[in-house]
């Protein structure tokens, strides 16, 4: 194991270049069905989060009775009915 881990590691650009031109074509051949797949999967991910948050309950600490009702002033609406005659 030690002598494998102290050995020097170096890429050989020119086999890689090789590599790359060898795959390439079949890369190239089959990039928009690899596109749509890629597309598709963000999609359905997309919609199911969507539907993970459209189904999320409340948090517990949000009480919908303490919630406030605004109140409007009896000032402001005399005003804005005085507006209407």
């Amino acid at each position: 194991i030690y002598e494998t881990m102290s050995k020097n590691i170096n890429f050989d650009l020119k086999a890689l270049r090789a590599k790359a031109k060898k795959a390439l074509p079949i890369l190239s051949k089959h990039a928009s069905f690899i596109a749509t797949i890629v597309v598709l999967v963000i999609y359905l991910f997309v919609v199911w989060r969507i539907s993970q948050y459209a189904g999320a309950e409340p948090a517990a600490t949000e009480d919908i009775a303490s919630a406030a009702i605004p109140r409007v002033d009896e000032k402001a609406i005399e005003q804005i009915q005085s507006l209407a005659h």
